[in-house]
């Protein structure tokens, strides 16, 4: 039984993050979406504590690579990169990350059980 709902479990979280992947890309800016291809909506580099360049879209997440940082007192540029500041997932990200886990805890759970 236990089995059954893990599998259910699974499913729902493979289908939920295919749904958000589906809707990535059709020039509406959905829910779970920063952004579509062609459309950042009203956001800027400024925004983001940046001091001006261009805030572009990939992937429906907003990217901050052309953005250009303040100088700091040391005189230097800090890269644009938002992906080297941290940890970013979207929706997809999640629901893979978790039905690997649920995989995973369900095989190890079954294994026990069956032997």
């Amino acid at each position: 039984m236990k089995n059954k709902i893990l599998f259910i479990l699974l499913i729902i979280l493979v289908l939920s993050g295919y749904s958000y992947a589906q809707t990535c890309g059709n020039n509406v800016i959905e829910k779970g979406e920063e952004c579509e291809i062609n459309d950042i909506g009203n956001a800027s580099c400024s925004d983001y504590g940046f001091q001006g360049g261009s805030l572009t879209c990939k992937g429906c997440v907003l990217d901050t690579n052309d953005c250009i940082s303040p100088v700091y007192p040391s005189g230097k540029f800090i890269s644009g990169n938002s992906s080297d500041m941290g940890l970013s997932l979207t929706p997809l990200d999640i629901a893979l990350i978790v039905a690997v886990i649920v995989i995973i805890v369900g095989s190890v759970l079954y294994i026990r059980h069956n032997g």
